[in-house]
């Protein structure tokens, strides 16, 4: 169970970090461009359930300077190229057919939070449950047999210098 929860919350972190923490990259990496529509709105994806926190942001066919039939991905990208004429964005790095609107500041918080919920993700996916001993709680289990001994104490001591059949008499004349 612990293992299907990390892993789902490694999933639901990860989802979170593309939404979020991708958009940052690209502003900060990524080259300033400013896009234009290149296909009327019907051409548009819509958005998938609630991004960032759960879900995809729609995308756009545009252009750009560099990039003929690039994609635009954002918040209300439809919207936003339908109202203006040309949208600042960001193209992503090594990737330039692709570029994102620049993303709000709760988006760019959301980011950090995505990455302490991937490595909650990541600790509750690898990490080994601690066992318990049986017993009630505050019990504690320790070897109190101090012998080391093979086997068998009876419960007499037997004594260094002895030599003798270990009791009894201990010599002398039996008359």
């Amino acid at each position: 169970m612990r293992r299907l929860l990390g892993l789902l919350v490694l999933l639901y972190g990860l989802l979170l970090a593309l939404n979020t923490t991708a958009p940052g990259l690209a502003e900060l990496a990524g080259d300033k461009v400013t896009a234009h529509a290149t296909g009327d709105s019907a051409s548009c994806t819509a958005v998938l359930a609630r991004p960032p926190f759960g879900g995809l942001y729609g995308n756009c066919p545009a252009s750009w300077s560099g990039s003929q039939g690039g994609r635009l991905f954002g918040a209300d990208v439809a919207a936003r190229l339908a109202a203006d004429s040309e949208v600042a964005a960001n193209t992503y790095p090594l990737l330039d057919d692709y570029a994102v609107l620049p993303p709000s500041n709760s988006d760019q918080v959301a980011g950090i939070i995505a990455l302490l919920i991937v490595l909650l993700g990541i600790m509750l996916l690898v990490s080994e449950r601690k066992r318990r001993g049986g017993g009630r709680p505050g019990y504690h289990d320790h070897d109190s047999d101090t012998d080391s001994d093979s086997g068998s104490d009876s419960g007499e001591s037997e004594s260094v210098g002895s030599g003798g059949d270990g009791g009894g008499d201990s010599g002398g004349s039996g008359d």
